[in-house]
């Protein structure tokens, strides 16, 4: 027997022939053996073959339970929408004092800056107290004006009115 030629005989024309040629996928064809896991089957897929009364209690329970979950979802929404809101109003409260305090240090603070502009420009002390009670008499007179009209201004309804 050469080395590198192939045997001519009896058994060896099998495997030279039209088996050899063709193109074989072998993720095609069913596994053997331990199992046919690969192998897809006519029932996958197509559900339930036969829907009896228990497979109907099934599908109803199901909807059940997810109607049951969502509406626990919501109360939880529901729940933390509330506690958002009172927290809401709480933070709204504060901010509004925070606001008001803000207001009234920076009206504090234009005072110290005016201050300190008299100051740097070498304004007359005695200049800066006399403007001081000149906005002071001027603030108490507008304010005499402003009690006067709301004490009695003729639209406005006595206390002592009956409805008798």
């Amino acid at each position: 027997m050469r080395t590198g030629v192939a045997p001519s005989g009896p058994g060896t024309q099998a495997a030279q022939g039209v088996a050899l040629n063709a193109s074989i996928n072998i993720n095609e064809r069913p596994m053997t053996g331990q199992g046919v896991m690969g192998m897809k089957t006519a029932g996958q897929g197509m559900g339930r073959l036969v829907e009896d009364n228990s497979y109907y209690v099934g599908l109803i329970r199901k909807k059940i339970s997810d109607v049951e979950e969502e509406t626990k979802k919501l109360r939880k929404e529901i729940d933390q929408q509330s506690r958002d809101g009172m927290s809401f109003a709480s933070l709204e409260k504060k901010y509004e004092t925070l606001n008001k305090e803000k207001e009234k240090l920076e009206g504090q603070l234009a005072d110290y800056n005016l201050a300190m502009d008299k100051a740097r420009t070498s304004t007359d002390p005695d200049e800066v107290g006399q403007q001081a009670a000149t906005l002071a008499e001027k603030n108490k007179k507008t304010g005499q004006e402003v009690d006067r009209v709301f004490k009695v201004h003729p639209w406005r309804p006595s206390t002592s009115t009956s409805f008798i």
